[in-house]
């Protein structure tokens, strides 16, 4: 049974490493790492199968999240998980634009357009289908912003 008000104190870290790195960075949003950190909680808290000190385990499970623009929600899960993430401002801005390139991903994948999803978990379990056969789950965030929403 899961313990709530663990996973309730470590949403609220999370948001609290969200809104100190979006306010360093002076870039960024917030919409997702605030109002998902319950869900990111339950993945990293509960769900997921992952190891910070093995973070190439190839029987790890994915997480992909498609919201570029919500790349905080993913820097302080692994962060709080214990990957050498840090969420000082000078690497965050560099790698804030292209969050799926760096180092600290850990096989993770987060990208702007929600389309993008799709194919790469296609790709990431075909490939954990050849190289491995314990079972390697995904999970995935899709999050699309309306075109409408943003005009002013």
């Amino acid at each position: 049974m899961p313990n709530f008000e663990e996973l309730e104190a470590a949403a609220n870290t999370a948001r609290g490493l969200a809104m100190d790195a979006v306010a360093a960075c002076a870039s960024g949003h917030l919409g997702l790492p605030l109002g998902a950190a319950e869900v990111g909680a339950v993945l990293y808290g509960e769900l997921l199968r992952h190891d910070p000190a093995d973070p190439a385990w190839i029987n790890r499970d994915r997480f992909v999240l498609s919201a570029g623009h919500g790349s905080m929600f993913l820097y302080a899960w692994l962060h709080l998980c214990g990957y050498p993430l840090s969420l000082d401002a000078h690497p965050l801005r560099a790698l804030w634009r292209k969050p799926e390139l760096n180092r600290y991903m850990n096989g993770e994948n987060s990208r702007a357009a929600a389309s993008r999803a799709f194919p790469v978990i296609v790709r990431a379990s075909t490939s954990a289908s050849v190289t491995s056969r314990a079972s390697t789950r995904f999970f995935s965030m899709t999050v699309t912003k309306s075109r409408a929403s943003s005009r002013p």
